[in-house]
């Protein structure tokens, strides 16, 4: 919690983001000043809500407590795809999930970092797809 951006991973993110044609804006509680001169091309916004409106994603890269309540409706609401993407694992997974988001934990381990998804109910063409992988996979043990 510093307003210390030398080494910082969020530059180089949006750095790279910039270059590949994304649209930045990004939101900061105290280095706002400090981004500006690094950052010329980001907008650099004074509010978390303003950062993710009409977003594709949002990208947390910081421990910030601010963001610790991120995954709420009002968020939800104002963002064009809810997919957070969170860099420091600092959100509770199913707690994201049920504010209605999709997620990508960066670091966790095998079978938790993939997008986590909240099943609303089972869907029968997966449970027959998984079931006729389970009768072939008999059905090859048995030649």
């Amino acid at each position: 919690n510093t307003n210390d951006l030398r080494d910082a991973p969020s530059l180089a993110l949006a750095s790279r983001l910039l270059v590949e044609g994304a649209e930045v804006r990004a939101w900061d509680p105290v280095c706002l000043p400090e981004a500006r001169m690094l950052l010329p091309e980001a907008k650099l916004v004074k509010t978390i809500k303003r950062a993710v409106t009409g977003a594709d994603a949002a990208v947390i890269v910081t421990e910030w407590a601010h963001l610790r309540d991120f995954a709420s409706p009002a968020i939800r609401r104002v963002m064009r795809n809810p997919l957070i993407i969170d860099a420091r694992n600092m959100l509770e997974p199913h707690a994201v999930l049920a504010a209605g988001f999709r997620y990508e934990a960066v670091g966790r381990p095998h079978g938790q970092a993939d997008v986590f998804e909240l099943p609303l109910e089972p869907r029968a063409d997966v449970v027959t797809q998984e079931r006729a992988a389970r009768v072939r996979a008999r059905a090859a043990v048995a030649r």
